[in-house]
C-alpha cells in the first residue's frame, strides 16, 4: 500500500469526463489540434473535455469578474497536464507495460459501482459520445502510466533510517501536542416558547437529575439543543486553548468523571463532564516512525516523478498551437 504511489497529472477518470452533467459540450467545440507532442496530437475537444470538471466547480466558487481567469489559467494547466500524460503514455508504451484485460474489466466494474444500476452506466456512456471500446482503451491508458510511475519510484525512492531520524529531530515541533481536555456537554438554550428564567430552571431540573445519578448520555438525548447529541454530548479530545473561556475554567478544577454545575455562557446553560485529560508532550520517533517514512516517501516520489516528467519534456517535440 506504501508504494501505491498515483502520479498527481493523471486522475481524471473518464467517468468524469462522461459523467459532469455537461458532457454534450465537448461534442460541440470545433476539434481542431492545439498541441503536437511527438507523434501524437492534442485537440480542443480534448482540452476542453479535461477541463469540464474544473469549469463546474469554478462556476459556483467564483464570480464573474474572475471566472474568465480562473478558467484560463485552468484551460494552461489541463494543456501542460494532457501534454505529460501523451509522453508518460508513450513512454510506458515504449517500456512495453502490460495491462490485462482482467485489469481493465476490473476498472470498469468499479466505475459501474458509481451508478444506479448497470442500464444507467450505458446510458451515460451513449449520452457522452464515448463507447465501451473507446472507454477501455482510456483505461488502459491510465494503468499503463500508473505502472510505469510506481515502477519508476519503487527503483529510485528508498527511505532510509537514518533520513527518519534526521526529519524528526529537525522538527520535533510538528510531533507536539498541546493539554488536551476530552468532555461531554448537555446544553439548553432558550427558544420562542422558553425563555432565559424558563430555561435557567429546567438546566437546574436536569442538573439535580444527574446529581442524582441519572445517565449523562441520556438527559443529553433528551434535553440538549448542543453538538453531538447521538453520541452523548461527546465532545472528543480538545486542545485547551480552543475552548471557550467560561468551560475552560471550569474544566480546570475538575477532576476526570466529575460533572460541573451550571455555566452559562453566550450559548446559553452548560453542564459538562470531563472524561479525560491528557498532558502536553511530544512524540517519540517510535511513535511516528510510519508517519515520517510516508511523508518522505510522498515527498521524494513526487520529485522523482516531476524530474522523470522534466527529462520526457526535454527529449520531446513540443509544439503549441
Amino acid at each position: 500500500m506504501r508504494r501505491n504511489i498515483l502520479f498527481k497529472s493523471v486522475y481524471l477518470l473518464a467517468l468524469e469526463i462522461f459523467c459532469s452533467g455537461t458532457h454534450l459540450y465537448a461534442a460541440e467545440v470545433v476539434n481542431r489540434i492545439i498541441a503536437v507532442v511527438n507523434d501524437e496530437v492534442i485537440t480542443q475537444s480534448e482540452l476542453e473535455e479535461s477541463m469540464l470538471p474544473f469549469v463546474a466547480d469554478y462556476r459556483v466558487r467564483y464570480g464573474e469578474e474572475e471566472l474568465g481567469d480562473k478558467i484560463d489559467e485552468a484551460r494552461a494547466d489541463a494543456l501542460n497536464r494532457l501534454i505529460e500524460e501523451k509522453l508518460l503514455l508513450e513512454e510506458s508504451k515504449k517500456r512495453e507495460v502490460d495491462v490485462t484485460e482482467k485489469e481493465i474489466d476490473e476498472r470498469i466494474e468499479r466505475v459501474k459501482k458509481k451508478f444506479k444500476d448497470e442500464d444507467e452506466f450505458y446510458q451515460v456512456i451513449r449520452a457522452s459520445g464515448m463507447s465501451i471500446a473507446k472507454l477501455r482503451e482510456k483505461y488502459k491508458g491510465q494503468i499503463m502510466m500508473r505502472k510505469l510511475v510506481n515502477a519508476l519510484i519503487n527503483a529510485r525512492v528508498q527511505i532510509s533510517p537514518t533520513q527518519i531520524a534526521a526529519f524528526y529531530y529537525g522538527n520535533r515541533e510538528l510531533f507536539s501536542t498541546p493539554k488536551m481536555v476530552s468532555f461531554k456537554v448537555l446544553l439548553l438554550k432558550p427558544t420562542d416558547e422558553r425563555n432565559l428564567v424558563e430555561t435557567e430552571s429546567l438546566s437546574l431540573q436536569v442538573l439535580d437529575r444527574l446529581r442524582a445519578g441519572e445517565s449523562f448520555d441520556a438527559l443529553v438525548e433528551q434535553y440538549s439543543q448542543g453538538p453531538n447529541i447521538d453520541k452523548g454530548g461527546d465532545m472528543d479530545y480538545m486542545p485547551e486553548d480552543g475552548i471557550i473561556e467560561e468551560i475552560k475554567e471550569v474544566l480546570s478544577k475538575l477532576e476526570v468523571g466529575e460533572t460541573s454545575g451550571l455555566i452559562k455562557t453566550s450559548a446559553g446553560f452548560n453542564i459538562i463532564r470531563l472524561t479525560d485529560r491528557k498532558e502536553a508532550g511530544t512524540k517519540t520517533l517510535e511513535e511516528v516512525t510510519g508517519l515520517v517514512r510516508e511523508r518522505l516517501f510522498q515527498r521524494e516520489a513526487e520529485l522523482t516523478l516531476r524530474e522523470f516528467v522534466d527529462e520526457l519534456k526535454e527529449d520531446a517535440y513540443i509544439k503549441i498551437n
